[in-house]
């Protein structure tokens, strides 16, 4: 379990976020890199991870309407986990 304590833009660069930025890839969304906030952008939804302090905030796109779902983890490994649940989910 990897708990965030300071913010760093580094996270977003690391082994962490690989599997999820190569399955956004794969789906054809587009990666930003926004101060705090990692987004994965297709059409007009957005999946955004977004660091404040100690808390890992998660928007997920709802397939159904325009907008996002948005909830927060203590650890980062939960985060991602959800996140790539969310991206399958959505795209299929």
């Amino acid at each position: 379990m990897t708990v965030i304590s300071k913010f760093n833009s580094d996270i977003f660069y690391s082994d962490y976020f690989k599997e999820i930025s190569l399955l956004c890839s794969n789906y054809k969304w587009k990666k930003y890199i926004i101060k705090n906030e990692l987004i994965y952008r297709l059409n007009n939804k957005e999946l955004i991870f977004r660091i404040i302090n100690d808390i890992i905030q998660v928007s997920i796109p709802l397939k159904t309407s325009n907008y996002n779902y948005v909830t927060s983890f203590k650890n980062l490994d939960d985060s991602i986990k959800f996140g790539i649940k969310s991206i399958v989910y959505f795209n299929n």
